[in-house]
């Protein structure tokens, strides 16, 4: 019985620390959702999100970055939202793969051996601190702190 018993609280205790990370996970997620700021790093499967929720750009687990716009019907429904922009990178490289914004204004894919397979050739343009966002407009852009644009997707304005 004893034994019984103190199997049920360790269960108890591993349920309590993995709804903790799960809890601290959603969070960190969450707090990225709308900026990517210098030295953010954006993980597999993790998504940057437009203001209006009508655009994101997701760090997919096949190594590809791509500008989603999702589907005016159907928003929860991610099968249904359509590729605006890809950084044309599936394959590369092993997984796990990651998006950071460097220090120095460039924006890198990188995979799990940290070598680059992409990056926005923005490397020391522009004045720090630097900024990704994902803009209402379906445009993802990378600031600098005077709001100049160093770089874009071009997807401003398109829907599918």
């Amino acid at each position: 019985m004893k034994s019984i018993i103190a199997l049920l609280q360790l269960f108890l205790i591993f349920q309590i620390i993995l709804s903790a990370h799960l809890l601290s996970s959603t969070k960190k997620n969450l707090s990225m959702n709308r900026q990517n700021y210098n030295g953010d790093i954006l993980f597999q499967e993790e998504s940057l999100v437009s203001p209006n929720l009508q655009y994101y750009v997701k760090m997919q687990q096949d190594g590809n970055i791509v500008v989603y716009s999702t589907a005016l019907t159907n928003a929860s429904n991610p099968s249904t939202d359509r590729p605006l922009w890809n950084s044309n990178t599936i394959g590369k490289g092993r997984s796990p793969y990651f998006l950071k914004m460097k220090n120095d204004g460039n924006l890198v894919m990188y995979d799990s051996k940290n070598t680059p397979y992409w990056a926005s050739n923005t490397r020391n343009k522009g004045v720090a601190p630097f900024l990704l966002s994902m803009q209402n407009d379906g445009n993802l852009v990378l600031l600098d702190s005077n709001n100049a644009i160093l770089w874009t997707s071009g997807t401003s304005g398109r829907r599918f």
